[in-house]
Parts: structure tokens; C-alpha cells; sequence
């Protein structure tokens, strides 16, 4: 009679390594920036791209005619110093935001490291935002603390010139349309700002034609003017926006409706 084998034990599966002692990635520690910057009175928005081409910025900021940008990363390297450096191109202020690093011992040799990032960004008149994990006795929860480690320079754009071009390019982006240092493209675009206002005239206007939807656009759209708009609008509609575009081919035009529930 053939004994029974004992079957192999399962490999226990490893948890992913976090990058960060206290933050698993840089959507943790962009929400107490965030966080901090509205309770200081800023309207804030999130992953922004101005115009096609140019560099996503995971927070934009606005307070007293001034637009803010920060970048946030898990470290102070080369590279969030390169977007900080190139963010002040399009904004009047920029900051980075990263961890408060630890000063136990463990960890001098990596406290000692910042010292020539600071330089550079003294240099180049790059603000410092260091995020700080603390304990909340009441809740036995870790809170964050937001503090100002570099204050930054001004650019020397135009104070009004800037604010004005920079809140136009603003005034169609939702304000929480993803979150700060989130992976995958979820950031806004002219594309999806067209498609945001199609949805809503859809929603007002259930059975719209394409000539009706380009009309009531009223140019808010990103193509380079109507007649373009029309047919490049169509094959958006049938080919990308299935997901809450339904099309009804019986009639001529074809007539525009949101999906429901079920479809």
C-alpha cells in the first residue's frame, strides 16, 4: 500500500514593500499637503496638466492672485528637484514636498544626504514642505504634520499676467477630478474636458444630434474649431465613450443619449 505524500507547504505570499517607512506611496503624502493647504485658505487642484506637451504637476494651488505649484516625492532626489526647477515656468511660487526624515541615529547618514538637494534648492529658490508622521494619543492613529522646512522665491513672471492665463487654463479642471500622486494617467486633459461638457448637455439634452451638441458648446471644446469638432467629435463618441454614450443609428442624425443602468 503506497504511503500518502504530505502535500508541499504553500509559499506564504510577501506583502509588497513599501517604499516609505510611514507612507506606502506618494498619494499618502500628498493628502495632509493638501490637507494643509486648503486650511490656509488655498483652492487647490490635483495632477494638472495646463496645456498638451507640458508636465503633469500633482498639485496646483491658488491664493491672493498667486499660483503655487508642489511636487510631491518619497525622496529628495535629481529628479523632483528637475520637475520643481522646470514647474517654475508656470507658476509664480513651487515647493516640494517630501517626508521629514528621521534623526535617530539609524538614520543620520540619510538626514546628512539632504544637505546638498537644500543647497540646490536655496539656489534655485525652491520651497521645502517636510511632511511629519506623529502619534495621536486619542485615536492611536498616526497624524500628519505639514511644516515649511525652505521658504521660496518668487519667479519673475508678471504677477497678473500669469494668474490670468493660468485660471483660464484652470476654470474647466475639477478640483478633485483625482487624487495628487496617483499612477495610471488619471490626470485631466483638454480631451476629457470636452467630453465632460458633452456628457452634461447629453444629460440636459437626452437625444441631442452632434450639430445640436457642437452648438451648445459654444467653442468650449479643444479641437481647432467646429467643422473639425463635428466629425472628430463622432468618432470620439462611437469608438472611446462607450461606457456612457449611447448612439441611436435609426434616425437620421443620430441621436445622442447617457447609458443606463443595465445596458
Amino acid at each position: 500500500m503506497k504511503r500518502r505524500q504530505k502535500a508541499e507547504p504553500k509559499a506564504e505570499k510577501k506583502s509588497p514593500k513599501r517604499k516609505h517607512k510611514h507612507f506606502a506611496n506618494e498619494r499618502e503624502l500628498a493628502a495632509p499637503v493638501i490637507s494643509h493647504l486648503q486650511e490656509n485658505g488655498f483652492d487647490v487642484w490635483q495632477e494638472v496638466r495646463f496645456t498638451w506637451g507640458n508636465p503633469i504637476h500633482d498639485i496646483v494651488a491658488v491664493k491672493d492672485g498667486r499660483v503655487y505649484i508642489i511636487e510631491c516625492k518619497l525622496s529628495l532626489t535629481l529628479g523632483v528637484l528637475s520637475q520643481a526647477y522646470f514647474a517654475q515656468h508656470s507658476a509664480h511660487v513651487t515647493y516640494i514636498a517630501v517626508p521629514a526624515p528621521d534623526k535617530s541615529r539609524r538614520s543620520r547618514m540619510a538626514y546628512l544626504d539632504r544637505r546638498f538637494p537644500l543647497k540646490v534648492c536655496a539656489k534655485f529658490g525652491i520651497g521645502v514642505f517636510y511632511v511629519h508622521p506623529r502619534p495621536d494619543w486619542a485615536t492611536d492613529k498616526i497624524v500628519h504634520h505639514v511644516s515649511t522646512e525652505m521658504l521660496p522665491e518668487m519667479t519673475g513672471f508678471s504677477e497678473d499676467e500669469l494668474y490670468i492665463q493660468q485660471m483660464k487654463n484652470l476654470k474647466d479642471i475639477p478640483r478633485a477630478f483625482c487624487e495628487a500622486g496617483g499612477k495610471g494617467g488619471g490626470y485631466f486633459t483638454p480631451y476629457k474636458a470636452t467630453m465632460k461638457n458633452v456628457q452634461d448637455i447629453i444629460t440636459q439634452f437626452p437625444g441631442i444630434n452632434i450639430s445640436s451638441i457642437i452648438s451648445e458648446l459654444k467653442g468650449k471644446h479643444h479641437y481647432a474649431h467646429d467643422t473639425s469638432a463635428r466629425s472628430s467629435l463622432r468618432n470620439a463618441l462611437k469608438d472611446f465613450e462607450k461606457e456612457w454614450c449611447v448612439i441611436d443609428t435609426s434616425k437620421y442624425p443620430e441621436r445622442y443619449y447617457l447609458k443606463q443602468e443595465g445596458e
